[in-house]
C-alpha cells in the first residue's frame, strides 16, 4: 500500500455517499485539462510529514491500493504522481 493526501471533508462525504473513492491518474482532470496524477508517498509519516510542512489545515492521510511502479517522480517534486487510477482506502 501506498499513501495520499486529501481533504478530509470531501473525502469522507465521497466515502459515505459513493461508497469508494479513486485517485486520479495521469492523463486529462475532470475538465479536460491535462493533469499529472495525483501525489503519492511511500509511507504514512512521509504523507503526514508533507501535511504538516505545507500546512494542510483539513487534510489526512488516505491509503492507496497500488504499488510503486504506478507511480513517476517528476523533478522538483516532494512527492511522487500516479500513472493510473487507483482506489482510495480509508486508514
Amino acid at each position: 500500500m501506498l499513501f495520499t493526501v486529501g481533504f478530509k471533508e470531501s473525502y469522507e462525504l465521497s466515502f459515505t455517499q459513493e461508497g469508494k473513492l479513486r485517485k486520479l491518474g495521469k492523463g486529462k482532470d475532470h475538465q479536460g485539462r491535462p493533469y499529472e496524477g495525483g501525489c503519492v508517498f511511500e509511507s504514512f509519516e512521509l504523507a503526514q510529514r508533507y501535511l504538516q510542512n505545507h500546512n494542510k489545515v483539513g487534510y489526512s492521510v488516505y491509503g492507496l491500493d497500488t504499488t510503486l511502479e504506478n507511480t513517476e517522480q517528476l523533478e522538483g517534486e516532494p512527492h511522487r504522481r500516479l500513472i493510473r487510477t487507483c482506489d482510495i482506502i480509508r486508514l
